[in-house]
């Protein structure tokens, strides 16, 4: 789709011969494309993904193979509703949850744990968190997990701070947590997803995020206790910012249930 929109080849050579700006200048279209008719996709509006190439990447960074190829500390998180950003504009009211489970890979009983963790979820919720969960949430536990029984120091965070905007209809989504990790109330990406109104408490949690980052940067260490698969602690970017634990058990269990291609433990890997 953006070789179409560029009128280019679909090549390497014909890509990189392009202006800098000519690809971002077009790089939502495959995703207005995708949200028109959702049932077409498996994934309405994620075209983009990691290729696994054998040149820079030969596994997902989630494989305990490629955690273990590094000393480095790593800090990983997600937010707490990532697919609202996705599914916000989305008329879901003939969602099948069930269909949405199968299209990530997952099988039909998925449905049915997923709403005994999840009591009193709809049918477009749930479509929501599932993808969530296939899309962000998931892949960001595997990537602390496999990073942690490596051996390396590794820290995960949740960013649930719930949005005002649009009368709160993107709850916590993808992206909400950039403005307040570079703190950019007036930015396009503030204006979009917070509002044109900056919330009393967004220069706390942006302070404490920033001041956690620059930390890790600069020392290895957030400020937050380590990430393991026992105790599962990571920090809650809200306010005020606290510590939990394993808020992913329910959507854990279920992933760690099916024998999913490209997820650690996995027949299929």
């Amino acid at each position: 789709m953006i070789t179409s929109q560029l009128g280019v080849r679909p090549t390497t050579d014909a890509l990189a011969a392009l202006p800098p700006e000519a690809i971002p200048a077009v790089q939502m279209a495959p995703v207005a494309v995708m949200a028109a008719e959702p049932g077409r996709w498996t994934h309405p509006n994620a075209p983009y993904s990691m290729i696994i190439d054998d040149e820079l990447f030969d596994a997902p960074p989630w494989f305990e193979h490629r955690a273990s190829g590094t000393s480095r500390e790593l800090v990983c998180g997600f937010t707490t509703d990532e697919a609202r950003m996705f599914t916000a504009d989305v008329d879901l009211s003939g969602s099948d949850p069930v269909e949405t489970a199968r299209a990530c890979g997952l099988d039909i009983n998925a449905v049915r744990i997923y709403r005994t963790g999840n009591p009193g979820i709809t049918d477009e919720e749930l479509h929501a968190l599932v993808l969530s969960d296939a899309l962000f949430r998931m892949p960001a536990l595997w990537c602390a997990e496999a990073a942690a029984e490596a051996g390396n120091d590794t820290y995960l965070y949740e960013f649930a701070w719930p949005s005002p905007a649009r009368d709160g209809a993107l709850r916590t989504c993808h992206g909400l947590d950039v403005p307040f990790t570079f703190d950019t109330p007036h930015g396009p990406l503030a204006a979009q997803l917070i509002g044109p109104e900056i919330p009393p408490d967004f220069g706390d949690l942006s302070a404490a995020m920033r001041n956690a980052f620059i930390a890790f940067a600069a020392t290895g260490d957030p400020g937050w206790p380590l990430f393991d698969t026992t105790e599962r602690i990571r920090r809650i970017w809200a306010t005020p910012p606290e510590l939990g634990s394993d808020t992913l058990s329910a959507s854990r269990r279920i992933w760690q249930r099916d024998h999913i291609p490209g997820r650690p433990g996995s027949d299929h890997v």
